[in-house]
């Protein structure tokens, strides 16, 4: 028995999934070598690269898996405290090698993709749901924000709060993924000056 261990949820030789969050958090915007340096400044805590590539691939293929799955809607009642979703996309540059090239480091075609992003969060948790994807269209991504409040624990009798940049295919996948279940509050940019809309 090692009580530490059970107590702070950790196994020999892993990182705990705050320690997992951050790493992606720094690996997800630069190199895994900048990455470590990152965590080593901000945290004091040193870790090798390869541990930071594969939590980083991990939580990726998570991501990926999870993005791909169907989800049938839930029949049981699910949680009781309000679940806050949102969802948004936003372009990324994708590299692609070129098939006909012998040496795959030249000839690179950069075009640019939209991702888009789900969160589910259950008040009272820790750490929120998130999923996200390049593939797909509008429908698949309303499909992996369900599977996003599924995986937080949305069900029958469950409430979501839909939080968005009132976007018309957000506000639709919504309404068509949660129904009367649902209550979409448009967020006010800083600069607007009309407050927030509920729709």
């Amino acid at each position: 028995m090692r009580p530490f261990v059970l107590g702070a949820k950790v196994n020999p030789l892993g990182c705990s999934r705050p320690l997992q969050r951050v790493i992606v958090d720094f690996a997800a915007d630069q190199p895994f070598a900048q990455a470590r340096a990152k965590l080593l400044e901000h945290y004091g805590v040193g870790i090798g690269e390869s541990t930071i590539q594969r939590i980083t691939f991990g939580h990726a293929e998570a991501m990926f898996e999870a993005g791909r799955a169907g989800v049938a809607y839930p029949g049981g009642p699910g949680v009781s405290q309000p679940i806050v979703i949102e969802t948004d996309g936003g372009m990324v540059p994708t590299v692609e090698p070129n098939p006909a090239a012998k040496d795959k480091r030249k000839g690179k075609t950069l075009s640019w993709r939209e991702a888009k992003l789900s969160l589910a969060h259950v008040q009272g948790s820790v750490t929120p749901v998130y999923a996200g994807s390049i593939e797909g269209g509008v429908e698949a991504a309303g499909r992996q924000l369900l599977a996003c409040a599924v995986r937080a624990g949305f069900g029958t009798r469950s409430r979501v709060h839909a939080v968005g940049d009132g976007a018309r295919w957000i506000v639709g996948q919504v309404e068509e993924q949660f129904g009367g279940q649902a209550r979409y509050l448009i967020e006010a940019h800083p600069g607007f000056r009309g407050g927030v809309t509920r729709l």
